[in-house]
């Protein structure tokens, strides 16, 4: 099964277009002009270029929320991969004070699975950050070729859960957990990486900057509800989206598709995710219950943090049992009245006009049965 690409609405930032250019489609050329630094998508930043103390040797990957060039810093010698926003000199300032938050949110970071931001700087107009430079591939390239070995998985998205953990504890949300943002590096250690969509909270203090109420940020194959719906994010909003990276770790598909991005988000907040094993038949019901129990609709019913998912994650590799249950039967029912409640409705009166009408039926049967006897006995 083709598995969809998953829509992106990390940023309202325009992306480059990418066509024949007038003269391969058979046009006479034009003479070639040099376009102004103002209109580049990242304004002078090209191979062989610097941004500060820094020296371009590649681009690596392309992004909403930036793009990536390995570089080397030229007095230490160290390679890093620097990121810069999209649209350089021309980023507005919602786009600034995000980039400027997840180099903040970053930087307080430090963990063995959470990629470490180095530095933050401004050149020539354009903004940048400092980050390792992780080898190896996505998580979401990995599963792009099958889906990966059930215990590989549980214990990749454990170390993952480690580092998120970490990043909550330090007042840091990532917002968008997805198979894109997690790196696997040949050892198979996981580096969780892009923070681009960050809230940073202090002494309860939000600092999240350009976030405003129902604004949707974040990529809705692997959104939570509640983040769908623009309301708010919290812990559990983090462990939904570690979730899903564990679906399609699991099953090489992504929870939610659709032909459009409403019909993802209708999907994402009305209707239950496909279960892992019927995609996957054999998978351990156990393992199955902990990544259904990350994917709940209401964020209460899911592991109230990270730490309690890494948890379970640990004891279903050790063979133990997992604090997780699946739902039951009743429990399903009247979660499913609570998403439907028309067509709950309808069928409650549905099935009261079948019941009355059985009990007029029953009650005429017993009458008419009388009628006859009483008329034997009088012949």
């Amino acid at each position: 099964m083709k598995r969809p690409r998953p829509f992106d609405t990390t940023t309202s930032a325009a992306r480059p277009a990418f066509g024949l250019e007038p003269s391969q489609a058979g046009a006479p050329p034009e003479p070639p002009k040099k376009a102004p630094a103002r209109f580049t998508d990242t304004g002078p930043v090209r191979a062989g270029g610097r941004l500060g103390p820094y020296v371009v040797t590649a681009e690596l990957a392309r992004g909403g929320m930036g793009v990536v060039y390995r570089a080397r810093h030229e007095g230490l010698g160290r390679e890093v991969a620097l990121k810069v926003l999209p649209l350089g000199a021309l980023a507005g300032k919602d786009e600034l004070a995000r980039f400027r938050l997840e180099a903040r949110a970053a930087a307080r970071l430090r963990h063995p699975n959470v990629v470490v931001v180095h530095d933050v700087g401004e050149s020539e107009g354009v903004v940048y950050l400092a980050m390792d430079l992780v080898a190896g591939r996505s998580l979401e390239a990995l599963a792009a070729a099958g889906p990966l070995d059930p215990r590989e998985a549980a214990t990749l998205c454990a170390k993952v859960a480690d580092g998120l953990h970490h990043a909550h504890a330090q007042g840091v949300l990532h917002r968008d957990l997805k198979p894109a943002n997690v790196l696997v590096t040949p050892e198979g250690e996981p580096m969780l990486v892009d923070f681009g969509l960050a809230k940073v909270v202090d002494a309860g203090e939000e600092l999240a900057g350009p976030t405003r109420s129902g604004q949707l940020l974040g990529t809705p194959s692997y959104m939570a509800p509640e983040q769908a719906k623009g309301v708010y994010a919290d812990a559990r909003t983090d462990v939904y989206g570690l979730g899903g990276t564990l679906y399609t770790a699991l099953t090489g598909e992504v929870p939610f598709d659709g032909p459009d991005l409403l019909r993802v988000l209708y999907r994402v907040i009305n209707q239950d995710v496909t279960a892992p094993s019927s995609l996957r038949p054999g998978l351990d019901r156990d393992l199955e219950t902990i990544c259904l129990a990350c994917l709940e609709k209401e964020p209460a019913r899911r592991y109230a943090s990270a730490a309690e998912l890494a948890d379970d994650l640990r004891r279903w590799l050790r063979g133990e049992a997992i604090r997780a249950r699946p739902p039951t039967r009743v429990e399903r029912l009247g979660r499913w009245v609570r998403r439907n409640r028309v067509a709950a409705a309808a069928a409650a009166y549905a099935v009261g006009l079948v019941v009355v009408g059985g009990t007029v039926g029953t009650v005429w049967a017993v009458r008419r049965r009388a009628a006859e006897e009483v008329r034997a006995a009088e012949t």
